[in-house]
């Protein structure tokens, strides 16, 4: 279990790293062979028991949290479960992701939200039953990926309502058109910019169309530093779902 940098949570856990996607942008493929360690799927057993367990008291790990975090959440731990991974990829062993889920839905110290992003929702097996501090989301960075929402909110996934569907659009690499029903299903919006590369340039219209998007369904959006860097103080928001 790590603190991160990460704006959207607090902790970070890796029971299972690596990832066969290819992205040409990812970060975490290029921090690992920074520092010649290798990229291919690995479950890490030993790491299990870090999900759910929280060194200390809620109270007195506040102040060292991220502020918008800790004003949101005061008492709830906000944690992302294989940031370097794809829980439901092909290439992830179904007992890999069996022991994942089975420790998430195992009674935890605190209160507790685990967040699983994901580019691959049709992995998740159509009787999953997630329980209600599981936000569930994937990540579209182009128009060519949007089919990725349907894929993931008509699943058959049984979420109850205080768990979330989300959609993480970074790095945004173009404009993005959501119809209204997939707008509807959503719980939260991420905006983020591709960092580490000047291949795409972000245009304020793409990130104005999917803000402006949301207001109307009343999602909340919570807007990267990456992306407030950029376009400037306007775009600073930071919002989470109820």
């Amino acid at each position: 279990m790590n603190r991160t940098k990460i704006e959207t949570c607090d902790l970070t856990t890796n029971p299972v790293s690596g990832c066969d996607h290819a992205c040409w942008y990812c970060y975490a493929k290029r921090g690992y062979e920074r520092f010649h360690r290798s990229f291919k799927p690995t479950f890490h057993p030993d790491r299990l028991t870090e999900i759910g367990h929280m060194k200390g008291p809620m109270e007195a790990d506040n102040a060292r949290r991220k502020p918008w975090i800790a004003k949101a959440f005061p008492r709830t731990w906000l944690t992302f479960v294989c940031s370097v991974s794809d829980l439901f990829a092909p290439w992830t062993l179904e007992p890999w992701r069996d022991a994942v889920l089975e420790k998430i839905r195992e009674p935890s110290e605190d209160d507790v939200v685990f967040q699983l992003l994901t580019k691959c929702p049709a992995g998740i097996p159509d009787d999953s039953t997630f329980h209600r501090n599981v936000w569930l989301g994937v990540t579209v960075t182009c128009q060519d990926e949007v089919s990725l929402l349907y894929d993931l909110v008509g699943s058959g996934v049984d979420i109850p309502s205080e768990g979330k569907f989300f959609a993480s659009f970074e790095p945004l690499l173009g404009p993005i058109v959501l119809s209204d029903d997939v707008l509807e299903s959503l719980d939260w919006m991420i905006i983020g910019k591709l960092t580490g590369s000047r291949r795409v340039k972000l245009e304020r219209e793409w990130v104005d169309h999917l803000i402006e998007c949301a207001e109307i369904v009343d999602v909340p959006v919570f807007v990267k530093n990456s992306v407030i860097k950029e376009l400037g103080p306007k775009y600073q928001i930071r919002e989470f779902p109820e």
